[in-house]
């Protein structure tokens, strides 16, 4: 999982203007089990696949990601398309044999979400 961190960070770099000024504190996950209600994740779906892990909550500086396990790479393709059903559109994706990213947008939220074998990251920003 710590991989898929890594991942979403790398993606982030490729949208430097939304990222600009915000850091990685180095606070502590926050464990789940249940998909999170909250303002960051009232628009999207749950996905019908994975296991909740852990989210990190920066939503004073209106970003909040969430960490799912137990998915496979179609599984989290399959709700990448979800969600560009729902209305996101595709800003930017990239993939190899390992892992793929994608980042989606609207009027309101973007999503930077990490993917691979075993494990999803998704990064919303208000």
């Amino acid at each position: 999982m710590k991989g898929l961190i890594v991942l979403l960070v790398l993606l982030l770099a490729g949208c430097h203007s939304q990222a600009e000024g915000f850091v990685l504190d180095g606070r502590a996950p926050q464990a789940i089990s249940e998909w999170p209600s909250n303002e960051f994740t009232e628009e999207l779906p749950q996905p019908q696949s994975g296991q909740m892990d852990y989210v990190y909550d920066y939503s004073e500086a209106g970003r909040y990601m969430i960490f799912i396990t137990d998915l496979t790479r179609a599984e989290a393709e399959a709700y990448v398309q979800e969600l560009e059903e729902q209305g996101f559109h595709r800003t930017f994706s990239d993939s190899n044999n390992a892992s793929g990213g994608v980042m989606l947008a609207n009027d309101t939220t973007q999503l930077n979400i990490a993917y691979s074998n075993g494990g999803m990251g998704i990064w919303i920003t208000k």
